[in-house]
Formats: C-alpha cells, structure tokens, sequence
C-alpha cells in the first residue's frame, strides 16, 4: 500500500489507531531491503515525527493541528510550514484509511530512456556484480566497471560516460542494496557508585574552580568569537584546558556498508580481520588539536600514531606517553606562554602508572642497593619532617659510592634522613591470616 492507487475497495474496515499508524511506518523505515523512492521514505519520516507528537503522554501532548505545525516547523527552516502542516494531516487521515501512502501522481510518464531498459546491458552489469567477491560491491567499482568494460564490450559507446550518481541507482534497479556489519560489546561504567561519587565531590568541583582561571568565548551576532578574558586574583596566572584523549582504529573500520544482491539473497559474516591498528593520542583545546602550523622545523605537532602489533610499533605505554607530554608542553609553551596547562585525562590504569625514576615506594629496597641499581628521582624534604632546617631542600634518593656510581638508598636511610623513628618496622605489611 505504499504509494499505490486505493480505491473505495482498499478502505479498512477500521480507521487505524495513532499506535497502529507509528508501528506500521516505523516497521516500513526499519526494512533497508525494501527499495523505497526518496518521496516515500520523506512522507514516511513525516508521519513518523507526527504520530509520535500525537503519542505523547499529557501534559506534553498536544492537537492534531498543533502537532503538524510542530513537525512542519522543524522540516521548515525559512518559514512557518503551515502549507507543509496540512499535508501532514492529510497524509495521516489517509494512512489510517488506507493503509498506506497516496499514490504520486507527478512525473508519471517517463519519456527518456536508460541503457538499463536494454536487457544485454541489464543482464551483463548483474553477470558482473554476481562474479565479484561477496562484500566487495562499490558504486565506484561499478561506476568504474560500466564505462570501461561493461558497455564497450556491448559496443555501446557514450559521449561522457555513466556519471557515479546513475551507477549508485543502477545498483538498486539491479537488486542490490546496502548492509552494514556491526559487531563489539560495550560496557558503561560512568553510572557506578564510586565513578558517580568522584565525578560529583572531587571531579565538577575542581573542574568549576579551574574554569574561573580561563577564558572564554562568546558568540557574536556576525557569527565570529569574542574572547573574555577571566578577571584573575593576584598572582594568579590564565589557565588553559587540553583534554586527552586515545583512540583506536583498525583499516577496514569504515568498510562497514557492502552491497548485496537480494535476488540470491547473498549474505555476508563479518571477517575475523579488521586491519591493521592504528593508535592515536592526541589533545584537544579551545582552538582544537595542540600544534604549531609552519613549515619545516618551525611545525609542531603534539598528536602522536603509532602501529602496534605483530611487525609494528610497540605497544602504547607509559614511556611513550611521558614522550608525548614533553613534546606538548614545548608547544603549550610557545602559543600561550606565561599561562598554566591545565591536562585533563581519563581514568585508567596506564594514566595511574609511574614513569621511569618516579617516587614509588613499592620499587624501593629496604636497605641500599639491591637489584635495582638504578635509583629514583631526587625530590625535596617535606614539611611534615622533623628536622626544621630541612624542609624544602633537595634530598638525594642515592649513595655515590668509592668508584664514584650511584647506589639507592634503602627505604630505611630516607625516613631516617628525615628525622622518622622507624624502630622495627616492616617494609610491607603481611595480610591478616
């Protein structure tokens, strides 16, 4: 009943009900295989938005004619659809007469022709859709495979040649149409208790402190940005955010849609091969990804690809993210100098990690030396250590032995260093039996 002549036979027995019209033009949009005219799937979509306006629960519903300028409106950018909203209505009293679409009555006879209309030609392009491997369908191939294979081995010659735009329509008349392959599993965690708990007392707070420190923009009536400028205490310096941000990519992520051939009914698993992968790192500010445009030496770019797996780059790792941050910072220096960096990064175990030399006490021996002969990082008496004197100076994490190399100290000389009575302790405790 879409888009055929109803006659007074085709009238239902029973006007359909608001939920039986949705149900029935959501189950025809939903169809990807039923090959519908751009004029269908439109009208289709209209009463999708109309029925849905006409469904909704008080005190959100409104009438009929109300709901039809609701949908107009939003289908019409430059004025207030009314002529558009009194199609909708008759379109809806239609469909719940009949079932289905009126039939259209423009461009009913077709006086030009297609080379499609030729049978040699119509069962040669289907000969070499068939023969191609399953899932390897493109207009471009076909569009390619048209002009130069398919019509001069028909000896039909053309002045210009099959545009890409009649080959993608070809596909269709032809009995193909397009599938897409999904497949994953995604888990959401940002509803947790603890997630919600941090988000909520120590994330948006700190978040909202940091934002009074930055500027911001507004938009002008001539479509350009202004910049305010935040109004900073003493001492105070602009703080500007970069957010970071990982991805991973696979080469054939966007070889999602294949064309099929509905004749045969062809169907196609989805490949155990995704191509190779691609990790990207970057961060992203207030004029988008952090980098200086120049060219040669003068260009800098703080976005970081890698190629990990079998044959490729390593895997992504701490190292190389601390390698990533210098090369930010360098350029965060040259396009804001004298402000802040303010790196916001996602919660996971790889942000969480330590670089190599940095403080971590469960690295440490308890005496001097020991298997790690490399020691950590120097780092500054605190101002919780018992020796006044020392607070805020530099200690060393090291022993420079006779031959002049470097030994670790043990945790043990550090808290002693500082003045902390360790008596008998344990390095680590043992769990409770």
């Amino acid at each position: 009943m879409i888009g055929e002549t109803c006659g007074d036979d085709d009238v239902l027995q029973e006007r359909m009900t608001y939920q039986e019209v949705f149900d029935s033009v959501q189950g025809y949009l939903l169809n990807k295989k039923q090959l519908y005219l751009p004029r269908i799937i439109s009208d289709l979509q209209l009463l999708k938005q109309y029925t849905a306006q006409l469904l909704k629960k008080a005190p959100f519903n409104e009438g009929r004619v109300k709901a039809s300028e609701i949908v107009a409106k939003s289908n019409h950018l430059e004025n207030d659809g009314k002529t558009l909203a009194r199609r909708i209505r008759a379109l809806f009293r239609h469909y719940q007469t009949f079932g289905g679409l009126p039939a259209e009555t423009r461009g009913g006879k077709r006086t030009g022709s297609s080379y499609l209309d030729n049978e040699d030609v119509f069962q040669a392009c289907r000969a070499w859709l068939v023969a191609q491997e399953l899932g390897t369908v493109t207009p471009d191939k076909f569009h390619e495979a048209i002009n130069s294979e398919i019509l001069p081995r028909l000896m039909i010659s053309t002045s210009k040649g099959i545009s890409r735009a009649t080959s993608y329509r070809w596909l269709r008349r032809l009995g193909f149409y397009t599938s897409e392959s999904k497949k994953g599993v995604y888990i959401d965690g940002h509803e947790r208790e603890d997630v919600v708990r941090y988000r909520q007392d120590v994330f948006l707070p700190k978040m909202k402190e940091l934002d009074l420190y930055c500027t911001h923009y507004d938009e002008k009536e001539d479509g350009t940005w202004e910049a305010i400028l935040p109004d900073l205490p003493a001492g105070l310096r602009r703080h500007v955010f970069y957010f970071h941000d990982e991805s991973c990519f696979h080469g054939y992520d966007y070889k999602k849609t294949i064309w099929l051939d509905k004749t045969t009914g062809q169907q196609k698993m989805p490949g155990k091969s995704k191509g190779r992968l691609v990790h990207v790192s970057d961060f992203i500010g207030p004029e988008g990804r952090i980098r200086v445009d120049g060219q040669g030496e003068e260009h800098e770019d703080g976005r970081k690809i890698i190629y990990p797996g079998s044959n490729g780059d390593p895997w992504w790792d701490t190292k190389q993210l601390l390698s990533q941050l210098s090369t930010v910072l360098d350029i965060f220096g040259m396009k804001h100098p004298d402000c802040i960096a303010v790196l916001v990064f996602d919660q996971s175990s790889a942000h969480a990690s330590h670089g190599e030399g940095a403080l971590n006490a469960f690295s440490m021996n308890l005496t001097p030396g020991g298997k790690d002969k490399k020691p950590q990082n120097d780092t500054y008496y605190p101002p919780e250590c018992t020796i006044p004197e020392l607070r805020g100076q530099v200690q060393h994490l090291y022993n420079v032995l006779p031959d002049g190399t470097h030994e670790p100290k043990g945790i043990k000389q550090i808290l002693r260093e500082r003045g902390c009575d360790i008596g008998k302790l344990k390095s680590k405790c043992t769990k409770p039996k």
